[in-house]
Order: C-alpha cells, then sequence, then structure tokens
C-alpha cells in the first residue's frame, strides 16, 4: 500500500494539478512543501533548500518538495498560502543539479529521492521531488547554512530539532541484531549403530537492518575432539593474537539479511558410536560485531546428551544453549 508521500508524489503530474493549487489557494503541510528558484546559477542556495527540506521532510513522515511555486503570507489574509506558478527557468539543468547533490544533502543519505520534470513552456518548467519516510532517522542537513542541523516537518514549518527529538530518533533507529550459533547436524548414510555428525558455526541476524562487516571470534572446546573447517569459509579468516581462537571478519560484500542464518564453517565429521562412545559437550566462546554494533560476547552449550539424540535420531537438527554468562 502507497504512504502519503507516494501518494500525493503520484497525484501531481501535470501543470493543470499545479494550477490546481493556485486556484485553491493551498497551503504547505506536514507533507507539502513549494519552492520557488529565483536563480538557477545559484547553486549554493538550491542545495541548501534541497538539505533543509530532505532532512524535515524525510525525520517526519516523507513528503514531496514542489519546486517552481510560489507559496507565501498573502498580506489581507495572512495565511501562507500558494501565490502563483513561478516556473524554473531551465527545469533540465535544476534536476542536473538536484540529482547531483541529493546523496550529499543530508548524513545519511535519504534513500529513494525521485525528481519528475513537469514540463511548461520552452525549457521552462516544474519539479516534483518524493522524500520518502525515512527507517534510519535521524538525517542531518549537510549544505549551506542549514549544515550540522536537524530539521522535521511541523505543520507547514520545517523546524530545526530539540537535542532531546534528535538523541530520540538515534535511540529508535533500525539496526541489526546480530547473533552466534552453535548447531549439530547429523550426515547421512551411516549404518545403524554409527553415525557422523558436524557442528556448524554461524551468525543470525535477528534486527531490523542488514548486517555489514560482519565480526565473528570463536574458541571450539574441546579442542582436541572438534576440528573445524577453516579453508574456502564465505566469511574469510583474519589473524588474530589470542591463542586457540579462530577470528572471521567480512568486508563490503560479506553480509547478513535480516533474519538470515550464515554459515561461517563447520567441523570435520565426529564419529558417535551407539554401544561405545562416551560423549562429550561442545562449547564455544563467541564475540561477535558489525558495522554499527558494539561487540556482543557470549559462550554456548551443546550437551552430550543432545549430540547423541541427534546421532541416533530421536532429534532433528539441534542449536546450543546460550549461557547467561558472559565471556570477559
Amino acid at each position: 500500500m502507497a504512504n502519503a508521500a507516494q501518494t500525493l508524489f503520484d497525484s501531481i503530474q501535470t501543470e493543470v494539478h499545479l494550477q490546481s493549487f493556485v486556484d485553491a489557494g493551498e497551503q504547505e503541510d506536514l507533507h507539502i512543501d513549494f519552492k520557488t528558484v529565483p536563480r538557477i546559477d545559484d547553486i549554493d542556495a538550491i542545495k541548501a533548500d534541497l538539505s533543509k527540506a530532505l532532512s524535515a521532510l524525510a525525520n517526519a513522515s516523507g513528503g514531496v518538495i514542489v519546486w517552481g511555486v510560489d507559496c507565501r503570507d498573502d498580506r489581507v489574509s495572512q495565511i501562507d498560502k500558494v501565490r502563483k506558478l513561478a516556473p524554473v527557468s531551465n527545469v533540465e539543468r535544476l534536476r542536473t543539479i538536484l540529482n547531483g547533490n541529493i546523496a550529499r544533502a543530508t548524513n545519511p543519505a535519504v534513500e529513494g529521492v525521485d525528481n519528475r520534470i513537469i514540463p511548461s513552456k520552452g525549457e521552462t518548467g516544474y519539479i516534483v521531488t518524493l522524500v520518502p519516510e525515512s527507517i534510519i532517522t535521524p538525517h542531518m542537513a549537510a549544505f549551506g547554512k542549514h549544515e550540522y542541523r536537524y530539521f522535521r516537518r511541523h505543520g507547514n514549518q520545517s523546524i530545526p530539532m530539540e537535542h532531546n527529538e534528535v538523541a530520540d530518533m538515534f535511540g529508535r533507529r533500525q539496526r541489526p541484531n546480530l547473533n552466534c550459533f552453535l548447531k549439530v547436524q547429523k550426515l547421512k548414510g551411516d549404518d545403524t549403530n554409527h553415525f557422523h555428525v558436524v557442528i556448524i558455526l554461524g551468525l543470525r541476524n535477528t534486527g531490523r537492518a542488514v548486517a555489514k562487516f560482519p565480526m565473528l571470534e570463536v574458541s571450539i572446546h574441546p579442542r582436541d575432539r572438534v576440528m573445524m573447517q577453516t579453508w574456502e569459509t564465505p566469511l574469510p579468516l583474519v589473524p588474530t593474537s589470542k591463542m586457540h581462537w579462530i577470528k572471521f571478519g567480512g568486508g563490503a560484500n560479506n553480509v547478513v539479511h535480516i533474519g538470515e542464518e550464515y554459515t561461517v564453517c563447520q567441523s570435520e565429521p565426529i564419529q558417535v558410536d551407539v554401544y561405545y562412545w562416551k560423549g562429550f559437550d561442545v562449547g564455544a566462546d563467541y564475540r561477535v560485531t558489525a558495522e554499527g554494533l558494539p561487540i556482543k560476547a557470549g559462550r554456548l552449550l551443546l550437551t552430550k546428551e543432545w549430540i547423541e539424540a541427534i546421532a541416533e535420531g530421536r532429534r532433528e537438527s539441534s542449536y546450543a544453549l546460550e549461557l547467561e554468562r558472559e565471556v570477559d
């Protein structure tokens, strides 16, 4: 279902639609911001207007910027409303300026911004800019006199945000939630008395954003019984100074998507003999992080009873318990 910003953007298609704003004395509101462009060569002024409007609309619920419409206070009614159309002298040039500066107009950049031209006479015309509601607020304006300031749309105005508003948005910013998992899985093809299992180590993202540049540092025990296969792993090995620890670090191409389980490596097969195997617990101390996340440390445990149950077919693949205590 389209949101208010997208619906409004889709509804403004022609100069006739814009003229209806003049005829009705349309006012700016939470979702629409009208701009004039007196001089197409005043790039700094255009960039400053773009920066402030993107910040304000994205930090609220999104909206549209309409370039080439004069909206100001009426001297008689003292109401801020659309007075007249003011087509941009070179509308293609304006679109080039906007497209070239969208990515740098705010920090972080607002994703999904779209500029559509509405032609008028000759080279003149208007631009309607879609500003989607953002899930990575707050966005800071980055150009001109508005640089380093956060704005938010309130009614028909773009108002600087208070410190507590900015702090609250940072607290609500969607982030990944990366966890380490350890599970045991039975290999197929064994006879009824001799089984093989493998221990699988990986990452799980239960957050609300993609985990970029993931890092996992892990120590598997007992070391003499569980040999991890660390060659050709999807998450590259990186050096570590910690004895008996293995460290994996991802680059720009290694991401863990929302809801995804990312297998990092697995052990060599472990033989389980129904009659002679006395069993052993398998554990893992770990540290995990990703871009923008603090380091999370913990300990996982697969009990020998679980491993036996998997080997004998009494359970499907099973995940390790997360112990309450943390690793120093």
